[in-house]
């Protein structure tokens, strides 16, 4: 029997493998390609480059900006974490670093600001 897990960059992409040999073969994997999603798949990467965010409060819109350079973490076929950093347009100096998941089809993350 052998089982494992690899993570792989440039493009970052996860595989998962069980295989099973008593008599006749048996195995699964499973694979995800983070940077060039697989129709379907439902799983994906944030684009690492620099993206325009607005957050809307009460009716009002505050224009954000994610930089490039996020770190992204393969965690299984279906799951990826992802940690980086932004700033607030409006205000100079106001920054603020995110962390979160993608899990399947759903983001979740949690946004600190860390400037003024």
């Amino acid at each position: 029997m052998a089982s494992g897990s690899v993570e792989l960059g440039n493009p970052l992409q996860y595989e998962t493998f069980l295989a099973i040999q008593n008599g006749w073969y048996h195995g699964t994997v499973d694979y995800t390609n983070f940077t060039y999603a697989e129709p379907s798949s439902g799983v994906w990467a944030p684009a690492n480059s620099p993206q325009a965010l607005t957050f809307t409060h009460v009716g009002t819109a505050y224009a954000h900006t994610l930089n490039g350079g996020l770190k992204l973490t393969a965690l299984s076929p279906e799951k990826l974490a992802f940690a980086g950093s932004g700033s607030y347009n409006e205000q100079a100096g106001a920054s603020w670093t995110i962390s979160g998941q993608v899990n399947g089809n759903k983001v979740s993350y949690t946004i600190r600001y860390t400037g003024p």
